[in-house]
């Protein structure tokens, strides 16, 4: 894909992320709060957040695993330097 077009479907990719799931945050956290108890080990937006950064995490180790097996190309992972 050309560069304006490839920055174009990634802004507007991760944007519509952050809009989610930066936006339902306090929400989530809120209703999370009737469900855990705040003054619990773990509060709401805390679990929040570690659920989500957990779900990356795979994402990230799932993405170089398929990538291993040849099952999945990693683009910005290249086999030399430009």
């Amino acid at each position: 894909f050309p560069v304006e077009v490839r920055v174009t479907g990634v802004s507007v990719a991760y944007n519509i992320g952050v809009g989610i799931f930066g936006g339902m945050g306090p929400l989530i956290s809120d209703a999370g709060n009737k469900v855990i108890d705040p003054k619990s080990l773990v509060s709401a937006p805390a679990a929040y957040t570690m659920v989500f950064g957990a779900l990356s995490l795979l994402a990230c180790l799932g993405s170089r695993w398929l990538s291993s097996r040849g099952l999945m190309r990693v683009t910005h992972i290249r086999d030399a330097p430009y």
